[in-house]
């Protein structure tokens, strides 16, 4: 993976795709429980303070080390889909369908014998111009399609036709309007289905989930048996969803991860005069918030990079990499590569007149002519403001040498 001299043995290699364990020398918090799926492909509890190696759920297969922004399920009952979830022309029901989860059963969602929509919602409070993520595990029974909507409970909406199909035997989202809508396979033939929109009112609103007949229609005449199987509902602020944070009575937060690595574990690995950064990540974001997530940051032991660092961070546009000093700005470079959602590799480079950047075998980004700010720490976490990376960090390599941009686009490959 790693290319061959000058840069073939790195000073310090984390390797949690390939440990699956996080390195000692290496700080991380988060100050709650968590979930993450487990090599059994299964969605599982980690306590607070305890870093997540996560896995595809299909295929075993490790994907590294989960970092996520803080995040809110505004949706009580995630399980339960009993009050303050309202079923209308459908019933909640029990069910011996073994969750995502792996433990317990999933709730089945059945409709009546109406000639009408059978669904079952609850309401939140939203607020204008804020991105929201709705998303719910759904397995097929008798019904094969689900609907995810919004519907104002006042005249006043705060979303405007935000709507989409997701059939549970094909894995397709058809149907879309006004929202970005995706689904993802699961343990248990589940798939997760979620919806992404921005506000446009503050007020509040029904998040709906109904069932879909064959042909996509909601409004059908029902037989009193037939449905589909509910598990893990949730709604918070982002442009993604989130691992799945379970609530009962209360609205729960997760709250960020952080990962670090400082002081004098940090100058025994990292050469702060030159050196070479890789990583291996894979960001999760499908749309971007304002400000360009982080995905790693050089600083002077502040943590934040702003006034002093050097600081990798995505957007639709590129990857950038900033350096400053006392607030000066030494270079900005960017690439249009490493940006979109999946796995990239980014690696750059830096000493006094000389920084370059690399992502995916783009051609390298130079500047020559700058300085660089004293460093003691990396962090891999939200370093301004809410810039936080959402995704999997797999590997980060540091290389006590200045490499040029050859090399550097060499190891992105």
């Amino acid at each position: 993976m790693i290319a061959s001299p000058p840069l073939s043995r790195p000073q310090a290699l984390f390797d949690f795709a390939g440990s699956g364990t996080i390195d000692p020398r290496l700080t991380f918090t988060r100050a709650s429980n968590a979930t993450r799926i487990n090599r059994f492909g299964y969605i599982e509890t980690v306590p607070s303070g305890i870093p997540r190696m996560d896995y595809n759920p299909i295929t075993g297969a490790i994907r590294g080390i989960l970092i996520e922004q803080q995040s809110t399920n505004l949706l009580l009952q995630s399980e339960g889909f009993i009050s303050p979830w309202e079923s209308v022309n459908s019933a909640i029901e029990a069910s011996t369908v073994i969750p995502p989860s792996g433990t317990g059963t999933a709730k089945k969602l059945k409709e009546s014998l109406a000639n009408a929509g059978h669904f079952v919602y609850q309401s939140a409070n939203c607020t204008s111009g804020i991105q929201y993520t709705f998303s719910v595990y759904a397995k097929a029974g008798e019904r094969k399609k689900i609907f995810l909507s919004v519907h104002p409970t006042t005249l006043a909406t705060a979303f405007q036709a935000n709507q989409a199909v997701f059939d549970l035997e094909t894995g397709l989202v058809s149907g879309v309007a006004g929202c970005i809508a995706s689904m993802s396979i699961n343990a248990n033939g589940f798939y997760r289905c979620s919806w992404t929109a921005t506000a446009t009112a503050t007020n509040s609103s029904n998040f709906n989930i109904y069932l879909a007949n064959n042909s996509s229609l909601v409004t059908y005449q029902g037989d009193n048996v037939s449905g589909v199987y509910l598990y893990g509902g949730q709604l918070e602020v982002g442009s993604k969803a989130t691992s799945y944070i379970k609530t009962t009575t209360a609205q729960v937060t997760r709250a960020a991860d952080s990962l670090s690595l400082q002081s004098s574990a940090f100058t025994r690995a990292i050469n702060a005069n030159e050196g070479a950064i890789y990583i291996d990540y894979e960001i999760n974001q499908s749309a971007w918030p304002a400000s360009s997530p982080v995905i790693a940051c050089l600083s002077n032991g502040s943590g934040t990079g702003e006034a002093s660092g050097i600081i990798l961070s995505a957007s639709n546009a590129g990857l950038y990499l900033d350096a400053t000093v006392s607030s000066a700005s030494q270079a900005a470079l960017n690439v249009a590569a490493g940006t979109t959602s999946g796995e990239h590799r980014a690696a750059f480079s830096y000493k006094t007149d000389g920084f370059s950047l690399s992502a995916d075998n783009a051609t390298p980004a130079t500047d020559s002519s700058d300085s660089i700010p004293s460093l003691t720490r990396i962090d891999i976490r939200s370093v301004i403001g809410t810039r936080h990376f959402n995704g999997h960090i797999k590997r980060i390599a540091a290389f006590p040498r200045y490499a040029d941009s050859t090399i550097i686009q060499s190891i992105t490959q």
